[in-house]
């Protein structure tokens, strides 16, 4: 196995990338940086933080710093095919491709993939414009226990602008109405509606075998998980 010495994190700047960085200072005997696409204060107090404008930048960056493997945790990042570009140059690089990166980000494909691989996952349907939108809500409405979620299937950092959970059939269809007129190309997803604790769970995965990694510990309901 290659031994890692040298590292680059690539990313936006966000709260999952400062954390990365803070947990890497904290590793012995590899030299490392974070490149990041967006100023964070609380990131330039580190020397090895550096500013760039396009993964151009990152691979001219990264063709001078030699990197034994750069790690991607950004999902716009992901979504837009950063590894497949890092790779293309001949870099080592952890982060999954563009084509798995639309399970998180494309809401339709990763239905009908939980779907076809017999995933359990609530009914969910499917509108192009916000009359079926509408349309379906008003019809089925009072057919479920809980209600329905609705979800903007187009990627937003935003959860605010994709997401809403609406308590009545008179604000899903206000809902309805602003969730189209921000993102007025997009589908919507409007899933029915469950109740109970979400729990998420990481398995690392590569060349067919996989690890699942368990936190020491976690708050499930309020109760501590070990």
């Amino acid at each position: 196995m290659k031994k890692i010495n040298r590292i680059i994190l690539y990313g936006q700047g966000n709260g999952r990338d400062h954390a990365n960085h803070i947990a890497l200072m904290k590793s012995n005997n590899i030299e490392f940086c974070s490149l990041i696409r967006n100023e964070n204060a609380l990131m330039e107090q580190y020397k090895n933080v550096y500013y760039i404008k396009s993964i151009e930048d990152a691979i001219r960056f990264a063709n001078d710093y030699h990197p034994d493997l750069i790690i991607i945790s950004n999902r716009a990042d992901l979504n837009d095919g950063a590894t497949e570009r890092f790779r293309k140059c001949g870099f080592e690089v952890f982060g999954i491709t563009k084509e798995v990166a639309r399970l998180e980000t494309v809401k339709e494909y990763a239905k009908k993939f939980m779907m076809r691989n017999n995933i359990n996952t609530p009914d969910y349907f499917v509108a192009d414009n916000e009359d079926n939108a509408i349309k379906f809500v008003k019809s089925n409405w009072n057919k479920t226990k809980y209600g329905y979620v609705l979800k903007v299937d187009q990627f937003s950092k935003n959860s605010f602008e994709r997401t809403s959970v609406p308590e009545s059939l008179e604000n899903a269809i206000q809902e309805i109405n602003r969730l189209f007129n921000s993102t007025p190309n997009a589908k919507l997803i409007i899933e029915e509606r469950i109740i109970g604790y979400e729990l998420s769970l990481h398995i690392l995965i590569n060349d067919g075998k996989y690890t699942i990694y368990i936190n020491a510990s976690c708050i499930f309901g309020g109760v501590d998980i070990k």
